[in-house]
């Protein structure tokens, strides 16, 4: 991930950060932050079959276990809502 990030969420148990970070590409992508000091970055990618495009994340769950937001789909079409599970 580059350098240019935000969150926009955080888990009610402060175990979760999510929002968006660029890629290598410059691309938005949907991140989530988590582990002994966020130091595990999980990028959950776009709704497109190549990943190409941008997401964001917006809302976390209390507990961290559930993050929804948008993301381009294969027509580049935003605004496709997003839920991924956490990883780990």
């Amino acid at each position: 991930m580059r350098d240019h990030c935000s969150a926009s969420a955080v888990s009610g148990d402060g175990s979760v950060v999510a929002g968006w970070a660029h890629n290598d590409n410059y691309e938005q992508h949907a991140i989530v932050w988590s582990g002994g000091g966020w130091q595990t970055k999980t990028d959950l990618g776009t709704l497109s079959s190549g990943n190409a495009g941008n997401s964001v994340a917006y809302a976390v769950s209390r507990d961290g276990s559930v993050v929804v937001g948008s993301a381009h789909d294969d027509n580049s079409t935003p605004r496709h809502r997003l839920v991924g599970q956490r990883l780990g």
